[in-house]
């Protein structure tokens, strides 16, 4: 296949399926989404543990929604703000060959501001600030280049791709410094995440990993006892991840209600163009009430944290 317009219009309808494959699930309702986003809802119901709960709730569904019960001092405990200091690390630490930016504003762009425009850096610090704490999620912020990877060489089928989203820089910071480190630091503090937890967190290696599951393996083999071990494949787990049931769940870390609001508004408001060799597509998708878009998507910092 060698049409462009089509290989293009393809992908982009393969694509919108992709992430639209959680909507089958119980939380993706009308009735759900505007509960678990709402404040009473995570406040007075959730977060406090006095949900009434209707006759049609699965037993599993209400003891899922209950590991969210939080004590009132350990409710709000994060601060839903940006320092100047953290963006300009941000920015230090940041590397050139990094895609970003449907914008073009590349990484090199922001590094040439350190030395020769400070003044221009704080400009941008403060829009990003001024979104956060009023809520208003930018213009520039809601579009999405998605890129995929193959995931064989030399197999390009469409179900073996995976798709990595390019955002632009300033909304990557603000994912990377609120979900990414204060709430990984608050929850790591508070022995919130299992031990058994390896992905994304500091000092925690991949192969570390694998290493103490074949340790696992020769000790129990050694001792002759019996040993039984689960592994799941989840299957584009970032890419089915329910805005509204993350800002809910979040908030048992000691997340505000504004971080979640954010989040929810910088998903749904999305549009999301593919990036090829031939550019940028014309045609994009976006969330829409007959075709919903879910997941947080891999590429943006939140994703990993919230997860």
């Amino acid at each position: 296949m060698e049409d462009p317009a089509l290989v293009e219009s393809l992908i982009l309808e393969a694509l919108q399926k992709h992430f639209a494959q959680a909507s089958e699930t119980l939380v993706t309702t009308d009735k759900w989404r505007s509960y678990l986003s709402s404040k009473k809802g995570q406040e007075a119901d959730l977060l406090n543990g006095t949900v009434k709960w209707d006759d049609d709730v699965p037993g599993d569904f209400q003891a899922l929604l209950s590991t969210f019960v939080t004590p009132s001092e350990n409710q709000n405990t994060i601060k839903f703000s940006l320092s100047f200091d953290a963006f300009y690390k941000f920015i230090q630490c940041s590397k050139e060959k990094t895609s970003t930016s449907p914008s073009s504003r590349h990484y090199g762009h922001y590094k040439a501001l350190l030395d020769s425009a400070p003044d221009a850096l704080h400009d941008i610090f403060r829009l990003m600030k001024l979104s956060v704490s009023t809520g208003v999620f930018l213009h520039r912020y809601k579009k999405t280049l998605t890129t995929l990877i193959c995931k064989e060489s030399g197999t390009p089928y469409l179900h073996r791709f995976r798709p990595i989203h390019i955002i632009e820089a300033e909304l990557q910071f603000i994912s990377k410094s609120i979900w990414a480190k204060k709430m990984i630091n608050s929850a790591e503090s508070k022995k919130q995440i299992t031990d058994a937890q390896y992905g994304g967190r500091h000092r925690r290696q991949a192969q570390s990993s694998v290493l103490n599951t074949v340790l696992y393996y020769d000790i129990h083999r050694q001792l002759r006892k019996n040993y039984t071990s689960n592994d799941d494949d989840m299957k584009a787990n970032f890419d089915r991840e329910i805005p509204h049931y993350v800002a809910a769940e979040t908030r048992s870390i000691g997340m505000p209600f504004e971080s979640g609001q954010y989040l929810i508004q910088a998903t749904s408001s999305q549009e999301y163009f593919i990036r090829t060799p031939n550019g940028s597509s014309a045609k994009s998708y976006s969330f829409t009430k007959q075709r919903p878009i879910w997941g947080l998507g891999q590429g943006v910092g939140w994703a990993g944290a919230c997860w």
